[in-house]
C-alpha cells in the first residue's frame, strides 16, 4: 500500500489529482452511533516504510474528529495536521465513511466515501470508491438519498470500488 492511498482515505484529498468529491454526505451524520473500536491511533506504512498516523477521537455519539499527520515531520507538524470530520453510514451491509477535510485551503465543502471493514480487533482494512464515478455522477448530486442510490446500485460492479486495500494497524 502506499502513502498516497492512505491520505486519500484521512483527508479525501482525491481532489489534488483533479477529481471531486461529493457536494453531500452518503448519509446523515446522526445515523451511526459511534464505533468505538475506530477511537484511538493507527499507522499506515506506504512502500518505503515511512508511516502515516491517524489519530480518531469520538467528537459526539456519532461523529468523529480525525488528525492525520507524517511520523516523521519536523516542528512544522502541528501546521501540517489535516483535520477530518467524520461519520459513518451503513449500506448493504457495507459501513463507510464520510469524510471531510476541516483545516484545508480548498475544497472544504467537498465529502469523500471510503468502505472499511476491521479485520480482527486492530486491523482495518479501507478501500476508495473509483474516481470516475466522483467525477461523473456524485459530484453533481445535491441529494444524499440520491447518493445512496447511486452506491447501492453499483456495490457490486466489478470496477466500482479501487483494487488497492489500504490497510492501517491498531498502534498499542
Amino acid at each position: 500500500m502506499n502513502s498516497v492511498f492512505a491520505r486519500l482515505f484521512i483527508i479525501g484529498t482525491v481532489f489534488i489529482a483533479g477529481c471531486e468529491g461529493a457536494l453531500v454526505p452518503l448519509g446523515d451524520a446522526n445515523d451511526v452511533p459511534i464505533d468505538e473500536r475506530l477511537l484511538g491511533e493507527w499507522m499506515a506504512l506506504d512502500d518505503e516504510q515511512e508511516a502515516s498516523i491517524i489519530t480518531i477521537w469520538a467528537f459526539n455519539n456519532t461523529e468523529y474528529y480525525m488528525e492525520w499527520k507524517e511520523e516523521d515531520e519536523d516542528e512544522e507538524a502541528a501546521a501540517d495536521t489535516m483535520r477530518i470530520r467524520a461519520f459513518s453510514t451503513e449500506l448493504k451491509d457495507y459501513m463507510f465513511t464520510n469524510i471531510r477535510c476541516i483545516n484545508c485551503e480548498e475544497d472544504e465543502t467537498e465529502w469523500f466515501f471510503y468502505r472499511y471493514a476491521f479485520e480482527g480487533d486492530d486491523r482495518l482494512a479501507v478501500q476508495g470508491i473509483r474516481n470516475k464515478h466522483y467525477r461523473d455522477a456524485m459530484s453533481e448530486m445535491t441529494r444524499s438519498k440520491d447518493v445512496r442510490k447511486y452506491v447501492r446500485a453499483h456495490l457490486n460492479d466489478e470496477d466500482f470500488m479501487e483494487e488497492d486495500i489500504a490497510y492501517f494497524e491498531r498502534i498499542k
